[in-house]
């Protein structure tokens, strides 16, 4: 099953979150910055372009986004992981 981020037509996560990218940079004009290298900056900018949607990769999202039948036992399953990173955070 491939990891798509929109539907209609399916568009495949990965050329989403490339595309993203590469609009981004095109918008992007350097800061003038005394304490940071602009080439740092734009790596950041590409880091966070390129993981914006982690969250996507769910099963529990993958079978929203297709309009499937959402089974419970995958409802408590992510359930329990957003309650760990919860309280990773916390520590």
């Amino acid at each position: 099953m491939e990891i798509i981020s929109h539907p209609n037509p399916d568009y495949a996560l990965k050329e989403h979150l490339i595309n993203t990218k590469n609009r981004a940079l095109s918008k992007y004009k350097p800061p003038k910055l005394k304490y940071f290298d602009v080439n740092v900056v734009e790596d950041i900018l590409k880091i966070i372009c390129l993981s914006h949607d982690f969250g996507k990769t769910t099963n529990y999202f993958q079978r929203y986004i297709r309009n499937e039948k959402i089974e419970k036992k995958i409802l408590k399953k992510e359930e329990k992981k957003k309650n760990l990173e919860k309280h990773l955070k916390k520590v």
